[in-house]
């Protein structure tokens, strides 16, 4: 039953507060541990060193090239923190994106407490801070979490065309600020939401709900951001983001981050989602097919919760007729699913037998033989450390995330092995809330795990110690140079500005550096090579995805200082050096 809204308000919000700071404890352990990996956090974190260097907060150009990729509101939120923490740095870019996730966690709890009271939204809420995408993206410095916060709010709001009506212009508000975080991406996913619902409804009650002089204050946040940039720009802002990051990855073609992008054949845009949906949205998207089997069988609940099921479908044809894809692109959603499965388990929850005595099969033996498993992992950590010393970076990582935070490490296993054995048994005794509990207890402690691994892991493929290197061999006044491509995070860890050389007839006269990744070497003209030795070479993850070996050439005649010992020979360049040592 619903509960009266003006009784309830406190008891919502106090309880969409509690969700909110334990999803809070999921996602700020260890949120500023391992470096900026790939191009796209490295070059979202860019533009906020360029606002701190330059105190330029609406037009910076990261490495002298790069236009923010995506509009502003993101690096205002990420400046902020840094001027808050001290300064920037990962922990810093990485914490607006942790306080939006609780945040739609907390307006996700405080709607489905409205709507069916404090257990189920506490539920809904559970669900939703421990969804792996939820996680992921609430711990990376990048929009998407924003984004989702502001389509979460949007679309909650939508779900009733009285509320609608009420906070006609909150939700404006909320749509300009989705524009100006990511763009199209936002606004479409909303639009195509009320749409259907309008359609599947066959009533136009939400879009008279819309209808009104409050839509000022979307055009007028839209067309500020806008109109501002393209005066300062021009066409090349035009290009870039209006068609680049807009039009072009919703029709195809290329954008600025975008390199690579080809035509795919029709299966592939149509089963994309649909399959990843299933990961990206796990543990609980294992519940989504029997609960909309569920849902629809019940007529009164399928009516109650259509919306949302509108909300995951829309939601997924808008992005499958997308031309760029990527599974977090699917992060919008979460709610939704989080919501539709919570209206269908609970009833099954509810209807537990309560009274029914709980025999949780955990004696002596079972508690010490937990505590042996729990030092034992600990010691081969520790022991894994040691041996690793001059080995694996990857075994050092899962060595240093657990055996380097032992007590933190002991208490998720108990966490995770008893939630195991609390789930077992109350399966058994078909105890379904207890179940509900544990698995949401195990699932904490899988991801709790997970983020002392994350950051010694992103270590081993990060470029900052070869771009700290490459900033030590190179004098301030040389000329240095990116081959084809510019990689940000080199930039950003170099804290130099480092323009591409896309084209080879454009060099300048020798000497210069050359910074060359594995995947463009062939492409360097052979008598640049003649004439070439390798200054540093590395190895991380280039182009986002890739990882693979990179080097920092010195093209033209040996430097007088040699920064090698005078008995050592330059060496030419070959980039087999750096071919990776399987762990």
């Amino acid at each position: 039953m619903p509960v009266p809204a003006s009784a309830a308000l406190p008891s919502r919000i106090r309880l969409a507060v509690a969700v909110a700071l334990g999803a809070l404890a999921l996602y700020l352990p260890g949120l500023g541990e391992g470096d900026f990996v790939g191009d796209d956090e490295a070059l979202d974190a860019g533009v906020v060193w360029e606002m701190q260097r330059t105190g330029d907060w609406l037009f910076p150009e990261f490495n002298g090239e790069y236009l923010p990729p995506k509009p502003p509101l993101y690096y205002w939120l990420a400046r902020l923190a840094a001027l808050l923490h001290g300064g920037m740095d990962e922990w810093s870019q990485r914490l607006p994106s942790a306080l939006c996730g609780a945040a739609t966690v907390a307006v996700t709890v405080a709607a489905v407490a409205a709507r069916g009271g404090p257990a189920p939204a506490a539920l809904a809420g559970s669900m939703l801070a421990t969804t792996w995408v939820m996680r992921d993206q609430a711990r990376l410095g990048r929009c998407d979490m924003t984004l989702t916060l502001l389509v979460t709010g949007c679309l909650l709001l939508a779900a009733s065309p009285q509320r609608l009506r009420r906070r006609r212009g909150l939700f404006w508000s909320l749509l300009g600020l989705a524009a100006i975080t990511k763009g199209g991406a936002g606004v479409g996913v909303v639009s195509a939401v009320v749409l259907a619902a309008a359609l599947v409804e066959r009533s136009a009650d939400r879009l008279r709900a819309l209808a009104g002089r409050e839509a000022a204050v979307f055009a007028a946040i839209v067309a500020g951001w806008y109109g501002a940039a393209s005066w300062h720009w021009g066409g090349r802002f035009v290009d870039e983001q209006l068609i680049g990051e807009n039009l072009r990855h919703l029709l195809g073609g290329t954008g600025i981050s975008d390199q690579g992008a080809a035509t795919r054949p029709l299966a592939y845009h149509l089963g994309y989602y649909p399959r990843h949906l299933f990961s990206a949205m796990l543990p609980w998207s294992l519940l989504l097919p029997p609960a909309l089997v569920g849902l629809w069988r019940d007529a009164e609940r399928w009516r109650a919760e259509r919306f949302f099921v509108v909300w995951l479908a829309a939601g997924l044809l808008f992005f499958t007729f997308a031309s760029r894809k990527s599974p977090y692109y699917l992060l919008p959603l979460a709610p939704a699913v989080s919501i539709v499965v919570t209206a269908w388990i609970f009833p099954v929850l509810r209807a537990s037998p309560a009274g029914r005595a709980l025999e949780v099969p955990v004696g002596r033996r079972a508690m010490l033989g937990v505590l042996g498993v729990s030092a034992a992992l600990w010691l081969a950590a520790l022991w894994l450390a040691a041996l690793a010393a001059d080995g694996s970076c990857r075994a050092r990582a899962l060595a240093s995330g657990i055996g380097g935070h032992p007590f933190f490490a002991v208490g998720a296993l108990w966490l995770v092995l008893g939630a195991a054995v609390g789930l077992v048994a109350s399966v058994r005794r078909r105890r379904w809330d207890v179940a509900a509990g544990s698995a949401l207890a195990a699932v904490a402690g899988v991801l709790s795990l997970a983020n002392r691994l994350d950051g010694p892991l992103d270590d081993c493929v990060s470029l900052r110690p070869f771009a700290r290197e490459a900033a030590a061999a190179v004098r301030p006044d040389d000329r240095i140079f990116f081959f084809r491509l510019p990689l940000p995070a080199v930039a950003l860890y170099a804290e130099r500005r480092i323009p591409a050389l896309r084209d080879p007839a454009a060099a300048p006269e020798r000497p210069f550096f050359l910074i060359v990744p594995e995947s463009l070497a062939g492409e360097v003209p052979a008598d640049w090579l003649e004439d070439a030795e390798t200054v540093v070479a590395g190895r991380g993850r280039v182009f986002t995805r890739r990882t693979m070996g990179i080097q920092l050439l010195r093209i033209g005649a040996a430097p007088a200082t040699r920064l090698a010992s005078a008995a050592e020979q330059p060496r030419r360049p070959s980039l087999v050096d750096t071919q990776p040592r399987r762990p």
